[in-house]
């Protein structure tokens, strides 16, 4: 990998996701970097981190992204997924995540 390459790819989300989704082509070993099959993938990861702005630049906030009924459907999520760790602890006896995982 070239100095360039690395630098590219240090600073570009696009081409991290498209590492992690890489084809690899082995002719002359060339590494080809598919940027726009992760295209959505980008873009949900942006809209994660970054806050989104309006037609005005006005903040986006939430409350507008978010309808009640995914908001109760989230929580009911993690209440099942709590009472479920809980349970898997107590037949595995290893706490958290770890009773998930054997």
């Amino acid at each position: 990998m070239s100095p360039e390459e690395f630098r590219r790819g240090f600073r570009s989300h696009s081409s991290k996701l498209a590492d992690a989704r890489r084809l690899v082509e082995l002719p002359g070993a060339t590494v080809v970097y598919d940027e726009e099959r992760v295209g959505s993938l980008r873009d949900l990861r942006d809209a994660a981190l970054y806050v989104t702005v309006g037609d005005d630049y006005a903040a986006v906030t939430p409350n507008s992204q978010i309808t009640p009924e995914q908001a109760t459907d989230a929580v009911r999520f993690v209440k099942e997924m709590e009472s479920y760790t809980e349970k898997m602890e107590a037949f595995t006896e290893r706490i958290g995540l770890k009773a998930l995982t054997k």
